[in-house]
């Protein structure tokens, strides 16, 4: 009965740390459904999919983005205080805040610059493959972006242009 549980309970995390790490690298939430379809060979059926979809926001919104979130910067948190008691400063100041990345649902500095910017993340996600920004560049720089952009001349959906522009309106 116990090695049962213990697969089981693997099995859980290893699907949610898959998830996770998918978030995190930004994948749009098109791909996360369709990784989870094929990943769980769900039929397909109407009813089936579209409960598999729920399951996956739920797990995203409840898991990911709330006990996730909390737990890893409550460790992170406790480890930073660890390795400053240690001397180890150095190493406490570049502790990833991985938190964050799966808050935002990106650990790419430039996604998280647009959304924190006000655009939504699948927007930030679109402009992002349609524009070369720099790995480092700047939040400023992403700020001068949005309001420089020609929107007419980008090859983004529609809804992503109009969030763009109500966002000008409020920067």
């Amino acid at each position: 009965m116990t090695g049962r549980l213990v697969k089981r309970s693997f099995a859980v995390f290893a699907g949610f740390a898959f998830l996770a790490i998918r978030w995190m690298q930004g994948l749009p939430i098109r791909d996360l459904v369709r990784a989870r379809l094929e990943f769980k060979n769900v039929p397909n059926e109407e009813k089936v999919v579209n409960e598999e979809i729920r399951d996956l926001f739920r797990e995203i919104e409840e898991d990911l983005r709330y006990r996730y979130v909390k737990y890893t910067s409550i460790y992170l948190q406790v480890l930073s205080c660890v390795l400053m008691q240690k001397g180890e400063t150095e190493k406490a100041a570049k502790l990833l805040p991985l938190n964050m990345f799966l808050e935002f649902g990106a650990s790419e500095r430039v996604l998280i610059h647009l959304m924190c910017l006000g655009l939504s993340r699948t927007s930030a996600i679109l402009l992002n493959r349609r524009v070369s920004f720099a790995a480092d560049t700047t939040l400023q720089e992403c700020k001068r972006y949005l309001d420089a952009v020609d929107l007419a001349r980008i090859d983004i959906p529609a809804i992503c242009k109009a969030e763009i522009s109500r966002m000008r309106g409020r920067l």
